[in-house]
């Protein structure tokens, strides 16, 4: 159960912070881009397929029990569902206006410059409220809706620093979160992006699987 909902939390996590919350996804891409998710106390691995505005994200591990997120953000839908169990359950898109962004003070370009899974990318450090966050991010993959909130703030006409980068075309490949007394808190970063065809069959929920109310009963084994 504790495995459970630890990969569930990295999997909402990942994609959200790769294409951000109250934005559509505009990624002129369709392949597979491979992740890392790193904070002080694990690692976890993780694979996206991509085709237009849908997006499958899952473990590389490929366990039955590990829950897959679907999202279609031309339909506005998203899933988890879980193929042990053959069960899923039709979650919430990020965003929709309900939370706040996480709100910058400052972001600042520094010239240095580092190639990341075979693509250019620039370095930024973003003044947050609280500690700072230092971006790599790339023009080479095209719009994508930027980063996730981390953090909840009261609403503000100040820019955030999801609407800094996607307002300008940038992916992030990765990106590393320093607490206020400059520790790293945790990071993402894109280990692999390769362009192929992605079958339309990797953004539906299988035949058969039944539909539950909440998460928690994704587990549950059929009777």
């Amino acid at each position: 159960m504790k495995r459970f909902l630890v990969v569930l939390s990295a999997l909402i996590a990942l994609v959200t912070l790769v294409f951000g919350q109250g934005e559509r996804a505009v990624l002129p891409f369709e392949g597979v881009v491979e992740f890392k998710l790193q904070n002080i106390e694990s690692v976890q691995f993780f694979e996206m397929y991509v085709k237009g505005e849908r997006v499958r994200t899952q473990t590389k591990e490929k366990l039955d029990y590990v829950p897959i997120l679907i999202q279609d953000y031309a339909t506005q839908t998203s899933f988890i569902m879980v193929t042990a169990t053959e069960r899923y359950v039709q979650v919430p898109l990020p965003g929709g206006g309900t939370e706040s962004e996480t709100q910058i003070s400052g972001v600042e370009q520094t010239g240095e410059k580092e190639t990341i899974a075979g693509l250019p990318c620039e370095q930024f450090i973003v003044k947050l409220n609280e500690g700072e966050l230092e971006v790599w991010a790339t023009l080479a993959l095209g719009k994508v809706a930027g980063f996730s909130r981390s953090l909840n703030q009261e609403n503000s006409k100040q820019p955030t620093w999801e609407s800094y980068f996607s307002s300008r075309g940038y992916a992030a490949l990765r990106a590393i979160v320093y607490n206020g007394e400059g520790h790293e808190q945790g990071r993402y970063e894109v280990t692999k992006v390769t362009r192929k065809g992605v079958p339309e069959s990797q953004f539906r929920v299988p035949r058969g699987y039944d539909k539950v109310a909440e998460q928690k009963d994704l587990i549950q084994r059929r009777r």
